[in-house]
């Protein structure tokens, strides 16, 4: 109980010194883009403060982590978004214990700063490789973050690097993504993206709770279904074949 306590403390400390620090960013980010703060008055802090309370363990570099995280997400917090081209989105990469905000273009097109982020956020979990993140994947996140606007997207898997994957996976070379949307139901995420995108993989895996989904420009549609680690793949699912046969039939009416 003790050491818990202190961990709350500790952080409730962090959040003293980030306040401080976020009100005059936000003020002069306001003075710099007066009208961009007027049609966003809202800040949005990419940090998920009770699960970052709720922590039984003080670890300092962590916390300082997740401070410095919240004091970069406020000083740029009022960040101007064209609704019709973009989309604020929020990541969580549990592995890493680290929140980011990007403005995504619905064209999946990164200007070279974005890019470099989004790659060194997405980077392989095990060897840190890093890959640029294709521009039909950030597309096609772009169009689920705007169906679930406010929702944490949390990456289960961005960049792999060999031997951790299929020999032919999506992953490699920045084209797939593994991940679930809180406070999102799975099954309705899932059917959204199959019946919005084309030329992709989606793959369900189940047990986990989790999405696989990838562009293959040069492929078809395909989906799978895994219902536990390590069971085949189910491919042509009855989710994937019953939304088809919907799709279809009200594209004939």
């Amino acid at each position: 109980m003790t050491t818990h306590r202190a961990a709350i403390c500790h952080r409730a400390a962090w959040i003293l010194v980030i306040a401080a620090l976020a009100v005059p960013a936000s003020a002069s980010a306001a003075r710099r883009h007066p009208r961009a703060a007027e049609a966003k008055p809202a800040t949005a802090l990419a940090i998920d403060w009770p699960a970052w309370l709720a922590l039984d363990a003080v670890d300092p570099d962590r916390d300082l982590r997740a401070a410095a995280n919240a004091v970069a997400a406020v000083t740029l917090a009022p960040l101007a978004v064209d609704p019709e081209r973009e989309v604020l989105t929020t990541f969580f990469v549990k592995n890493q214990r680290t929140f980011a905000t990007f403005v995504l273009p619905q064209s999946g097109v990164l200007n070279a700063g974005a890019a470099h982020r989004l790659s060194r956020l997405f980077r392989c979990r095990r060897t840190g490789r890093r890959r640029p993140i294709a521009a039909g994947l950030v597309a096609m996140i772009a169009d689920v973050s705007a169906h679930y606007p406010g929702k944490v997207i949390e990456v289960v898997s961005g960049v792999r690097a060999p031997p951790y994957g299929a020999p032919e996976s999506k992953h490699y070379s920045g084209h797939a993504l593994d991940f679930r949307i809180r406070g999102a139901n799975i099954r309705k995420v899932r059917d959204f993206v199959w019946t919005t995108h084309q030329h992709m993989g989606l793959g369900y895996y189940l047990h986990q709770g989790f999405l696989h989904m990838d562009y293959r420009p040069e492929s078809d549609n395909i989906a799978w279904t895994s219902k536990h680690p390590g069971s085949p793949y189910s491919y042509h699912p009855r989710w994937a074949e019953r939304l088809d046969h919907q799709t279809t039939h009200t594209a004939g009416l």
